[in-house]
């Protein structure tokens, strides 16, 4: 880097002037052309720190432009705390309008956001605000039909096998007639889950620093539109899990509901349960619990319905009508188990993961497996028959090399440019 002598510092003073709009913005690519030798970058740097050492603020309208904030900046001035857009204009000495423009981005980008009456908050919370919205499957066309479970795919994984989903989900299309998949949680790997981590995700996830998750969030997202299929008439019903809850945490991002905004086939269930309706005694209820595997492998799908029927008891004797049946699906366990109660049906729902380091250091051997459920109805809509299909896989090594992947053209760049840190990505062919 050249050394900033008087009589270049005294250049960049008359060339600020001369490239200063109207508006106060100063053109640093023509004030740098006439620096030989520096960038634009080094022009601004050196004003600002001239500017601070003259006693002027950053933001005055004598030509300077205004420090913007950054996105991870303003994301943990508002992390879980309530603020005023007073306060975050003055805590960042820029104008209300900056904030409002940059609010609106975060926004935009999928920082969940809550806004009330000019208070601003980023919620790390996987609490949801308000209860999932209830998707009625309302279009059987017989009584029996065929839902198919896809879960726990860690996108961003080195270890994801994405080849295995798609063809388990043609499969399921093909030969099942599916036309509703549940997606019961843990759809990308996260970030800075437990320590060792950041070594199995795939370098494009991989972030430098945890101020740097926002990548992360957003080239996660991206990986669910790349595995996840589109066929005519499919829908994806989602719910996010603890490794999705781990981008919230460390960026303020919600991937699940990015990926899910930007796809209609994708319909959000918020995170950890969510149940839908099947018909108007029955229903399906998507449960990503934590903890670990029991050594009796049916012994948490036991426990959990369990609760579901004193749950269901519970809701019939306030209705004064017989209780409602239902099918349990519980991801996380990277495990599929059937565990047949009638008229409850609880299932473990298995994983398109193979076997991590973290795996294999618990002595974990998964089960890359889709179900399929056939499930047959009573003429009251009340669940006859559940028939539990799954569908194995042999694991696939480096199966992510197989797909694309977000390409980040910088590690320079911050949260602020991420419209153009990750490019386009075309859309793969299902496998054969």
């Amino acid at each position: 880097m050249l050394e900033w002598t008087d009589e270049a510092v005294q250049l960049l003073r008359e060339y600020v002037k001369t490239h200063t709009k109207k508006d106060g913005e100063i053109d640093w690519s023509s004030t740098a052309t006439n620096l030989s030798g520096r960038s634009p970058q080094e022009a601004r740097s050196k004003w600002k720190n001239m500017r601070r050492r003259d006693g002027e603020p950053s933001n005055s309208n004598t030509g300077a432009e205004q420090d913007q904030p950054s996105f991870q900046r303003l994301f943990e001035y508002l992390r879980d705390r309530e603020r005023s857009l007073k306060q975050i204009s003055n805590h960042f000495n820029v104008s209300p309008k900056m904030i409002e423009e940059k609010i609106s981005q975060m926004s935009e980008k999928g920082y969940r956001l809550t806004i009330s009456q000019e208070s601003y908050l980023v919620s790390t919370s996987t609490v949801s605000q308000i209860n999932p919205p209830q998707i009625s499957i309302d279009d059987l066309s017989s009584k029996s039909f065929c839902i198919a479970v896809a879960s726990d795919f860690h996108a961003g994984s080195r270890y994801s096998q994405p080849t295995s989903l798609n063809r388990f989900i043609k499969l399921a299309y093909e030969e099942y007639g599916v036309r509703h998949v549940m997606v019961p949680g843990d759809l990308t790997d996260g970030v800075f889950v437990y320590r060792g981590h950041l070594d199995e995700l795939i370098p494009q996830c991989r972030p430098m620093t945890r101020d740097r998750s926002w990548m992360t969030a957003e080239a996660e997202a991206q990986l669910i539109n790349i595995y996840l299929p589109k066929y005519d008439g499919l829908q994806y019903f989602v719910i996010g899990g603890n490794h999705d809850r781990s981008v919230i945490t460390n960026s303020g991002m919600d991937p699940i509901r990015m990926a899910c905004e930007r796809r209609p086939d994708l319909h959000y269930g918020g995170y950890d349960v969510w149940s839908i309706r099947l018909t108007d005694r029955s229903y399906i209820r998507l449960v990503h619990p934590s903890g670990g595997i029991a050594y009796a492998r049916s012994y948490r799908v036991q426990k959990a319905i369990e609760n579901l029927a004193f749950e269901a008891l519970a809701e019939a004797m306030k209705e004064e009508m017989p209780p409602m049946t239902s099918i349990l699906v519980l991801a996380h366990f990277h495990l599929t188990n059937h565990s047949p109660e009638p008229p409850l049906h609880g299932v473990l729902a298995g994983c398109f993961q193979g076997q991590t380091p973290y795996l294999k250091a618990k002595n974990l051997v998964p089960h890359i497996a889709g179900l399929i459920l056939e499930i047959k109805f009573e003429t009251r809509g009340k669940l006859s028959q559940v028939a539990h299909r799954p569908i194995f896989f042999e694991e696939i090594e480096d199966d992510w090399k197989n797909w694309p992947t977000p390409i980040v053209q910088s590690p320079d760049l911050t949260a602020d440019n991420l419209g153009s840190v990750i490019r386009g990505i075309s859309e793969p062919t299902p496998p054969d």
